[in-house]
């Protein structure tokens, strides 16, 4: 199986974010970062009342047509994300945000894709857990 960078898949990328901890943390805005095909650029908003110092996103890529999405990392344990967070976010605050995004097959339509970023869990400043 021959698998490419997401530079493809960012040409034309559809992100919603669902499920997980989206009514406490948000992500939005996201756009691919000049410098590597594997990176997003987006907007996440922390509602809790904590800050945060680490945040864990799962990703889901799935294509109109198809019965089985191209890659699904919400369930596997190994989530994708900035992991430790320069700062934290602060309660209310929004920041820019590096994302890094898996590798995907060759045999996704890049025009087509669907790109779903999902916070699964955050830990604050003082260690809690939130998921």
């Amino acid at each position: 199986m021959k698998f490419l960078t997401p530079l493809a898949l960012l040409a034309t990328p559809a992100i919603a974010a669902q499920e997980g901890i989206t009514d406490r943390v948000t992500i939005s805005d996201c756009s691919p970062a000049i410098y590597s095909p594997i990176h997003l650029i987006c907007a996440v908003t922390n509602h809790t009342d904590a800050a945060i110092a680490s945040l864990e996103i799962g990703h889901r890529i799935t294509q109109p047509g198809r019965s089985v999405a191209w890659l699904d990392t919400t369930e596997t344990g190994l989530p994708f994300g900035p992991g430790t967070i320069p700062g934290g976010i602060e309660p209310g605050e929004t920041i820019s945000l590096e994302v890094r995004t898996p590798p995907m097959s060759d045999r996704a339509d890049p025009d087509l894709i669907q790109i779903e970023l999902i916070p699964l869990r955050a830990t604050t400043a003082a260690g809690e857990v939130i998921e």
